[in-house]
C-alpha cells in the first residue's frame, strides 16, 4: 500500500470526521495550528502489505529534526489506534475502516492531544522523561531546556541545559557535540536576552518544519 492511497481515503472519509482544523500530508495527519509543538497521528504499514496501524505523539519542534520522534507518544500496543486493519484495494470501500481509525483518534489521540499539547504538560512530561528513563540521554534534557526556556523558568531551564551539554560531551561522537554547542548558545543568548534565546529556538521550529513539510506557521 502507497502512503498517497491511504492519504485520499483518508483526506475523503477522515478528516471530515475529526474535531477541529487537521492538516494532513501522506501518511500524516496532525492538528493545526502546528505551534512550537507538532501533535500527530500517523499511518504506519509493511511494504507490500494493505494492513495499517495508527499512532500518535507530540513532538517539540525547536529541537531540530528532519523526522518526527516518538518522543511523547501512547503506546500503540494497548491502544485501539495501535490495531492492525486493512485498506481495500477499491477506495471506494474505505469509508467503514477509515469510521474506525477516526473513532479512534477521537477517543484516544484527541484527549491526549488536550492533555500535553501544551508546553507547561510537555516541560512536565519531558522531567519525568529525564528523571525516569534514561538520565544520560542528551536529548531529554535538551527537550528540557528549550520547553523550560519557552516557559520562562529560567532556574529549571538552565540547570537542564548545563545536563545537556555534560552528558552530551561525555557521548563524545560528533552529532552530541553539534548538540552541545546549540544548548551552549541558546544558554549563553538566554542569559543576555530570552527574547534572543527564543529567536533561536523559532529559527530552529523553523528549520525542522522545512524538514518535516509542514506549515511555516500557524
Amino acid at each position: 500500500m502507497r502512503s498517497t492511497e491511504w492519504a485520499t481515503a483518508a483526506r475523503a472519509y477522515l478528516v471530515p470526521k475529526l474535531p477541529g482544523a487537521w492538516g494532513h500530508r501522506n501518511a500524516l495527519l496532525y492538528q493545526q495550528p502546528v505551534d512550537w509543538l507538532l501533535c500527530s497521528v500517523v499511518m504506519q504499514t509493511r511494504p507490500g502489505s494493505r494492513s495499517f496501524q495508527m499512532s500518535a505523539g507530540v513532538q517539540l519542534l525547536c529541537e531540530p529534526a528532519e523526522y518526527l520522534i516518538a518522543e511523547l507518544s501512547l503506546d500503540k500496543r494497548v491502544t485501539r489506534l495501535g490495531e492492525f486493519r486493512d485498506l481495500p484495494e477499491d477506495l471506494a470501500l474505505a469509508e467503514p475502516v477509515m469510521a474506525e481509525v477516526a473513532e479512534a483518534i477521537n477517543a484516544e489521540a484527541v484527549p491526549f492531544f488536550a492533555r500535553f499539547g501544551n508546553l507547561s504538560a510537555y516541560a512536565i512530561a519531558a522531567d519525568v522523561d529525564a528523571l525516569t528513563r534514561n538520565g544520560l540521554d542528551c536529548h531529554f534534557h535538551e527537550r528540557r531546556f528549550y520547553s523550560r526556556l519557552l516557559l520562562g523558568d529560567f532556574a529549571e531551564a538552565f540547570a537542564a541545559a548545563e545536563a545537556a551539554e555534560r552528558t552530551a560531551r561525555l557521548d563524545g561522537s560528533g552529532w552530541a557535540h553539534e548538540l552541545a554547542d546549540r544548548v551552549a548558545a541558546i544558554a549563553a543568548a538566554a542569559r543576555r536576552d530570552h527574547a534572543e534565546a527564543v529567536a533561536l529556538l523559532s529559527a530552529q521550529a523553523a528549520w525542522s518544519r522545512t524538514k518535516l513539510r509542514l506549515p511555516r506557521s500557524g
